[in-house]
């Protein structure tokens, strides 16, 4: 969200800065050849959370994007009830599972949270650790 709605403001971003421009790019590249995105209410608001780790006018900017790419998006509900119930919860927490279960109906998931990464290839899942693809950077140094 914050890329989409002007790619300087990654590098000032304060939760984005493991990630920069470049970054943005790749992932805008996925997203392009993939058959698109689905949200879920749980990690559309943690984003809308983390996004608004900035001071206006920026905040307001990427709030008003997230709302326009929201509005045009497809979203699932996964119950926080079957979220629960995976075995994965009490270590991952609920937005984390809530992935999984959607998981579970096919897709890709995209992340490069390491423990929903490897969660995700144990349960069998179609999974893409996004470290991965940026370790293979030649200007990444972990």
């Amino acid at each position: 969200m914050v890329g989409l709605t002007n790619r300087e403001y990654i590098s000032r971003h304060k939760r984005l800065s493991a990630y920069d421009a470049i970054d943005f790019d790749i992932i805008s590249g996925i997203v392009a050849k993939s058959s698109g995105v689905v949200f879920t209410p749980n990690v559309l608001s943690e984003t809308s959370n983390l996004i608004r780790y900035v001071t206006d006018p920026m905040r307001t900017e990427i709030c008003r994007v997230m709302a326009e790419v929201v509005a045009r998006a497809e979203e699932r509900y996964i119950t926080s009830q079957e979220a629960m119930r995976r075995h994965e919860y009490g270590r991952l927490g609920l937005t984390d599972s809530v992935l999984l279960a959607l998981s579970e109906t096919g897709g890709n998931l995209l992340t490069a949270d390491l423990d929903l990464y490897l969660a995700a290839l144990s349960a069998g899942f179609h999974v893409t650790n996004y470290m991965h693809i940026k370790g293979q950077r030649p200007d990444f140094a972990d």
